[in-house]
């Protein structure tokens, strides 16, 4: 054979070589690539893994009640982008500053509000950040703003009252406010007397908030150090559910950066309706009668949520949340529909129904929002002195640890005297929760300070008992882990595919003097 003939030979081999495998890369790769992405930080994990591991709606629809055997959530397409605030295009009458409603994200300043774009000298980087929103009504603020704000946080308000404004008759028309873009958009007037219709405005309450809020922190990146808060009260309870919604499909669908997730929510006496036809743009959904309502989609939101490592914490003054889910579902237990409601949230539940009257309906549900408001300090569990119960000034995972857990709170019909409230576990655990996060160490303190970001899904934690007795778990996307034991003396051990345990084991005691144990494991760059 000629020597050209065997070089062109040779290079059709070579050729045949290289395509047979580029055909294997490109067949095999991305499975490889997949599922190396399906273990890592939160914010290193996988579009698909995150679309995969928070999408839990029909198995919601599925559980929520056996007679719904239909498919009521119908997703048409994915979320594809987010709405910034240069899109708003807002109409002056609404924004106008010597408007009655004062529509618009404001800052506290120590002693009053202004607008957040106009403030930027009274946000401190080393303070963490707190988005409230209001209730029905005009210019609703934050109880006792100053303490909070004297606590060590940024203090930011959504007043919204130009659309919560309502007559109490007409509440369906908030709850599709903030949840559609194409309802009816009214507003009130500059002097709050009538009715503007609000044609030319484009955008759901809930993405005008999101709008804000992601246009604050984007301006003050360094606040996304710091733990983040969002809470409202009683419709304001249910747009803050809307704005979970609303982040977490954005980061599901790669539009957002973990750093921009809250790390805890905190809804005060929300309010729910079951509502009519909802269309919600960021679900991608066409218009459909949602099996729920808006109980429905906050749920949907508590679950992506507590998925993704937020907090969620549900706090019941007043018969507002049982009387708005009892017209819904005739369910004579008020404790299966108010357990249906918490799903996924941290529920304290303050016997307040006596005071639910005529003359006592403000009081108990305006106490949803003071209590908390007051709490300027860690607030114990009165069965374990030494257990944190509620407050937003409590280390965040030990919110995160009573997911699912009930407390009831006591406060003797005295709305105004914080000083002879309880709290206490509604049930004792079948045993004792040790818990803790398995989490990316990336300062190098061996301190679970870092935010969300660094919590690592994927690892693998093993609990001894004194007898050799292994029990096992594996991190999911919020890097949580739980073990409910009885009393005695356990090691915990940690790996992981990614990264290095920084302790070899941990030597847990569960005495029976604390209900949660917190034990967090760290992890360092391999």
């Amino acid at each position: 054979m000629k020597t050209s003939s065997k070089l062109a030979l040779a290079l059709k081999i070579i050729f045949v070589i290289i395509i047979v495998l580029a055909i294997v890369a490109a067949v095999i790769l991305p499975y490889v690539l997949k599922e190396k992405k399906s273990t890592g930080t939160l914010d290193e994990l996988s579009k698909e893994t995150l679309l995969k591991e928070t999408d839990f709606t029909e198995a919601y629809a599925e559980a929520f009640d056996a007679k719904n055997n239909e498919t009521y959530y119908a997703r048409s397409e994915k979320m594809t982008s987010l709405v910034n605030v240069n899109d708003l295009r807002l109409p002056s009458k609404l924004t106008d500053q010597t408007n009655r409603q004062q529509f618009g994200l404001y800052i506290y300043n120590g002693s009053s509000y202004v607008l957040y774009d106009q403030g930027k000298q009274f946000v401190s980087p080393d303070k963490k950040t707190i988005f409230y929103a209001h209730g029905m009504g005009v210019n609703g603020t934050l109880h006792n703003a100053r303490a909070i704000y004297n606590s060590g946080y940024n203090v930011l308000c959504l007043k919204w009252g130009a659309f919560a404004d309502e007559d109490p008759t007409t509440f369906t028309d908030i709850c599709e406010k903030v949840w559609m873009h194409d309802s009816p958009m009214r507003y009130r007037s500059k002097d709050g007397e009538d009715w503007v219709s609000g044609s030319d405005i484009d955008y759901s309450v809930a993405e005008i908030y999101a709008a804000y809020y992601l246009d604050f922190l984007t301006q003050n990146p360094d606040c996304l150090k710091n733990e983040i808060l969002v809470m409202g009260h009683s419709y304001g309870g249910m747009l803050t559910s809307a704005l979970l919604s609303y982040l977490t499909t954005a980061f599901k669908n790669g539009l957002l950066k973990s750093e921009f997730l809250p790390d805890r929510a905190a809804l005060l006496d929300p309010f729910f309706v079951k509502g009519g036809d909802y269309s919600i743009r960021w679900l991608g959904d066409k218009k459909n009668d949602y099996y729920g309502g808006t109980i429905y989609l906050s749920k949907q939101a508590y679950i992506a949520a507590h998925a993704l490592g937020i907090s969620v914490s549900l706090i019941r003054t007043s018969g507002l949340i049982t009387t708005s889910f009892m017209l819904t579902y005739p369910i004579k237990d008020v404790t299966v529909g108010l357990d249906t409601v918490n799903a996924e949230t941290f529920y304290i539940d303050a016997d307040a129904l006596g005071m639910y009257g005529i003359a006592g309906a403000s009081p108990a549900h305006q106490y949803g929002e003071w209590w908390p408001a007051r709490t300027t300090h860690p607030v114990y569990d009165t069965n374990k002195p030494t257990d944190y119960a509620y407050s937003f000034f409590n280390p965040y995972h030990a919110d995160f640890a009573r997911v699912k857990t009930a407390y009831i709170m006591d406060f003797h019909y005295t709305p105004d005297d914080l000083t002879d409230d309880t709290v206490t576990l509604k049930s004792e655990l079948n045993g004792y929760k040790v818990y803790g996060f398995a989490y990316l160490d990336r300062n190098g303190d061996d301190e679970m300070n870092e935010r969300l970001s660094s919590h690592i899904k994927g690892a693998t934690v093993t609990l001894t008992d004194k007898n050799g007795k292994e029990t096992t778990v594996t991190t999911g996307i919020n890097g949580y882990y739980e073990f409910i034991l009885p009393v005695g003396e356990y090691t915990l051990t940690l790996s992981s595919p990614d990264y290095a345990a920084k302790k070899e084991k941990l030597t847990v005691t569960v005495d029976g003097s604390k209900n949660f144990v917190f034990a967090p494991m760290p992890f360092a760059a391999k």
